[in-house]
C-alpha cells in the first residue's frame, strides 16, 4: 500500500474505512484520466466559434468524397458510446461503496473517520458524474455535426446518422 495511502488511515482500522480511503486515492487519479479523454474530446468535436465565422460554419456542412468528416464524427460517436458504458460502469461501483455499511457498532464507533471518507469520495463521485455528462454532450454534439454533412455544395444528398 503506498506510503501516502497508509499515512491517510489512522491506526487501527476496519475495512470499510481503508477500502474507502484507498477508493478515494485511485479515483483522483481516474478523475484526471477521464479529464484528459474529455478534453482530447473537446478539441476534436469543438465547433462551438463556428457561428462567428459564417465560412467555416458553411464548410461544416460539406465533406469530401472519402467522407473524412463524416467518419471522424462516426467515430467520436461509438467511441464516446463505449466510454459512457464504462464511466457508468465507474460510478455505479463508486456509489455501491458508498451505500456501502459497516456493522452498527463500527459505524458508531468510527462515525467521524468513515463520513469524512464517504464525504471526499462523494466528491470524487460528482467530478467523474460531471464528466461523464459532458462527454454524453459530446456526443450529443458529434451526432449533430455529422448529422448534418452533405458530400459537397452541389450534391444535396445529407448522411444521417441513425444510431
Amino acid at each position: 500500500m503506498s506510503s501516502s495511502i497508509v499515512g491517510t488511515l489512522s491506526s487501527p482500522t476496519d475495512v470499510l474505512h481503508a477500502t474507502l480511503v484507498v477508493a478515494d486515492k485511485a479515483m483522483m487519479k481516474i478523475h484526471f484520466y477521464w479529464r484528459e479523454i474529455l478534453d482530447y474530446f473537446d478539441s476534436l468535436v469543438s465547433e462551438r466559434d463556428t457561428f462567428l465565422n459564417p465560412e467555416r460554419h458553411d464548410s461544416l456542412l460539406s465533406d469530401d468524397e472519402t467522407f473524412s468528416r463524416s467518419k471522424k464524427y462516426f467515430w467520436a460517436i461509438t467511441t464516446l458510446k463505449e466510454l459512457d458504458l464504462s464511466l457508468s460502469d465507474n460510478l455505479l461501483q463508486i456509489r455501491r461503496l458508498l451505500d456501502a455499511m459497516a456493522p452498527t457498532f463500527i459505524e458508531n464507533m468510527r462515525k467521524a473517520e468513515l463520513e469524512d471518507a464517504r464525504s471526499c469520495l462523494e466528491i470524487r463521485y460528482r467530478e467523474i458524474e460531471g464528466i461523464a455528462l459532458k462527454l454524453r454532450e459530446k456526443r450529443q454534439e458529434a451526432g449533430d455535426l455529422r448529422d448534418g454533412v452533405r458530400v459537397d455544395h452541389k450534391s444535396p444528398r445529407v448522411l444521417v446518422y441513425n444510431g
